[in-house]
C-alpha cells in the first residue's frame, strides 16, 4: 500500500527568466518478500574437489594451498549449480503479524526488542515500527530551479533541493527455512531502521550553446545526515555525517562539423564523519564505540570525449575518464572483538578503507536508422583500484577491505517504435571481471570449500575470479 503527492509550480515573469518548483512525498508499507533454498545435493554425494590458496586478509600476502574434497563434506550444498526453483520450491516465511503465540528462537531479538525505537531515533521521520514482518518507508524532496537567459544567450541557471528518506523494516533472518533453528518453525528477527536527509545547492554558467566553442562553470554543495539502527537483542547505531564541495566545468570544441573534442572535469573535497558506531550499551566482550572519526580526500576528476557524427543520424565517440569515492569504515574493531586471535584492530588497518579510483574508458556507436529504429553499441574497460568487499569472519563480523578489479564488457541497445504509442526495447550486456587482491567470504567459504582452515584473518583468495552479484551475460 502506498500512498503518494506531488506538485509543481512553474513561474516565468519574463521570456529569459524562469521559476520551477516541484516537491512530492510518498510513504508505502509492504511485506517483504524472503525465501530460502534447501540444499539439493545430500552430504557426501557431490563428487568433485576444489582447489584454492590461503591469503591473509590485511596484508594480501598468498598462504599455503589446498584442495577439498567435496564428496566428504557433512553439509549438504548445491554442488556447483543453483536449483530450478520448478523442481525445489524455497521456503517462504509464514509468519504474519507479531501476537501473543509468535514464536522466535531463544539465542534472537523479541518481537518486542525489534519494534522497540532506539531513544536517539525517536521521531525521526514519524515512522511507526512495522506490525510483523513487513517495512515501512516514505520520502520527501523539494526542489527549486531557476534559469535566466542573459543578453549574450548564455545562461546562469541555479538548483536547490533537500529531501528526506526513512524505511523501517523487520525481516525473518531464517528466509522461511524452519530447520535452522534446529527447533522447528520459529524465527530469527532482524530489524533495520534509518533515517537520512540531504541537501543540494548548485550555480553554474554556460556560454551560448550554438557556438562552435562552449563553456561551462559551476559550483555546488552537497551534505548528508545518516542515523540509522539494527534493532535486537541490543541497539547498535550508526551515525554519519558527509559534505561535498565541489568545482566543475567543461569546454567542447567544434573541430569541424562532424569533429567534438570535449574536456570536463570536476575538483571536490569530500569529507565523512563518522559520529557514532556502536551498541548504545557496552558489554565486557565487546568493542568501545567508534566516535567522531573522520575521512576526508581532495581530488580532480577529469574526462576527455571525442565524438564524431559523420551524418546526422550516426554518432561515434571516444572517452576516457578517472573519478574517485570514499572508503569505507573497515569494521576493525569488531572483527577483531569478534575473532581475538586475529590480532586485527582500526590500529592495523586503519578506521577507513582508502579513497576508491575508477579508470574508464569507453567507445560507442549510436545509429537512428529511421524514425522508428534505434541502436546502440558500446565497449568499455574499467580499472577500480581500491573496491571494497567483506571479507567474513567464522562467525559472519564483516572485515571491510580494499582491493582491485579490471572490468571489460560490451553493451548493446535496441529500440523499435513502428507506431507513436508503442515502443519495444531491448538491452544485452556481457563482461569480463577479474578480481585481484580479494578474500573469499562466506558460509560457503567456510563449511564447504576450506572447512577448518578458514580462521581469523586468513580466508581463500578469489585473485582471478568473478565477483558475487555479477553475471557475465
Amino acid at each position: 500500500m502506498a500512498n503518494a503527492i506531488m506538485g509543481t509550480l512553474v513561474f516565468e515573469p519574463t521570456s529569459a527568466f524562469k521559476i520551477k518548483a516541484n516537491t512530492f512525498y510518498v510513504d508505502s508499507k509492504d511485506t517483504i518478500s524472503q525465501a530460502s533454498q534447501q540444499a539439493t545435493v545430500p552430504a557426501g554425494e557431490c563428487i568433485g574437489t576444489y582447489s584454492g590458496q590461503l591469503r591473509d586478509v590485511v596484508t594480501g600476502q598468498l598462504l599455503d594451498t589446498f584442495t577439498t574434497d567435496l564428496s566428504q563434506s557433512t553439509r549438504a550444498h548445491f554442488c556447483g549449480e543453483f536449483p530450478d526453483f520448478d523442481d525445489h520450491l524455497p521456503n517462504f516465511p509464514t509468519a504474519g503479524r507479531f501476537g501473543p503465540v509468535f514464536q522466535t528462537v531463544f539465542f534472537g531479538p523479541t518481537a518486542e526488542a525489534a519494534t522497540t525505537i532506539p531513544v536517539e531515533l525517536a521521531g525521526r521521520g514519524g515512522l511507526e515500527a512495522p506490525s510483523g514482518l513487513s517495512g515501512e518507508y516514505s520520502v520527501f524532496r523539494a526542489n527549486i530551479s531557476m534559469e535566466y537567459t542573459l543578453e549574450n544567450d548564455a545562461t546562469l541557471s541555479a538548483v536547490l533541493a533537500s529531501g528526506e528518506a526513512n524505511n523501517y523494516y523487520i525481516t525473518d533472518g531464517f528466509s522461511g527455512d524452519p530447520f535452522l533453528s534446529g527447533i522447528g518453525f520459529n524465527n530469527f528477527l532482524i530489524g533495520f531502521i534509518r533515517w537520512t536527509r540531504d541537501s543540494f545547492a548548485e550555480v553554474r554558467y554556460a556560454s551560448d550553446s550554438s557556438a562552435p566553442l562552449r563553456y561551462m562553470l559551476g559550483v555546488s554543495y552537497y551534505a548528508q545526515d545518516l542515523e540509522q539502527s539494527d534493532l535486537g537483542v541490543r541497539k547498535v547505531l550508526n551515525f554519519e555525517d558527509g559534505e561535498n564541495y565541489g568545482v566543475f566545468g567543461s569546454i567542447d570544441y567544434d573541430i569541424s562539423d562532424q569533429l567534438t573534442l570535449s574536456l570536463e572535469g570536476r575538483w571536490n573535497k569530500d569529507t565523512q564523519t563518522i559520529g557514532f558506531n556502536g551498541p548504545t550499551e557496552i558489554l565486557p566482550t565487546e568493542t568501545p564505540t567508534v566516535s567522531n572519526e573522520v575521512q576526508s580526500f581532495s581530488k580532480f576528476m577529469p574526462r576527455v570525449i571525442l565524438s564524431y557524427k559523420p551524418t546526422e543520424s550516426v554518432n561515434t565517440y571516444l572517452s576516457g575518464s578517472r573519478s574517485n569515492i570514499q572508503g569505507v569504515s573497515t569494521n576493525a574493531d569488531n572483527y577483531g572483538a569478534a575473532v581475538p586471535d586475529s590480532g586485527i584492530d582500526s590500529s592495523v588497518v586503519g578506521f577507513f578503507t582508502p579513497v576508491q579510483t575508477l579508470t574508464a574508458y569507453e567507445i560507442g556507436l549510436k545509429h537512428e536508422m529511421n524514425s522508428s529504429l534505434f541502436y546502440s553499441i558500446a565497449a568499455y574497460y574499467f580499472d577500480w583500484e581500491n573496491q571494497v568487499f567483506a571479507d567474513l569472519s567464522p562467525n559472519f563480523t564483516p572485515l571491510n577491505q580494499p582491493g582491485d578489479s579490471k572490468i571489460l564488457g560490451l553493451d548493446i541497445e535496441a529500440t523499435w517504435r513502428p507506431v507513436d504509442w508503442w515502443r519495444l526495447s531491448a538491452n544485452a550486456n556481457y563482461n569480463d571481471i577479474e578480481l585481484n587482491n580479494f578474500g573469499g567470504a562466506g558460509s560457503i567459504a567456510n563449511a564447504i570449500l576450506a572447512p577448518g582452515l578458514i580462521t581469523g584473518g586468513v580466508q581463500i583468495d578469489a585473485g582471478g575470479q568473478r565477483p558475487r552479484w555479477n553475471p557475465e551475460l
